[in-house]
């Protein structure tokens, strides 16, 4: 499927415990291209849980509208964690 013409809202979860701080500005950066303008929940830095890491995660939420149905929103979404390893 393409872009439609209807404008679709979409919420999502956005984070990173691999260079937090770094990967977290590089995520919304990337967002705000392709998307234009987003709306971004308070940032919040967790410890991990069940794993062992030495780094917090770093996590909000996003909202955005596009056109785009929601798999080729997944597919642009998972080209930025692919991006960013």
């Amino acid at each position: 499927m393409n872009a439609s013409t209807n404008t679709y809202g979409y919420f999502f979860g956005i984070g990173s415990n691999i260079q937090p701080k770094t990967n977290f500005i590089k995520i919304i950066q990337q967002l705000v291209q392709l998307f234009g303008q987003i709306e971004l929940s308070r940032i919040l830095e967790t410890e991990p849980v069940t794993i062992e890491r030495d780094n917090k995660f770093v996590n909000a939420v996003s909202y955005i509208e596009s056109n785009l149905d929601k798999d080729l929103l997944k597919q642009q979404l998972t080209q930025i964690e692919t991006d960013l390893g």
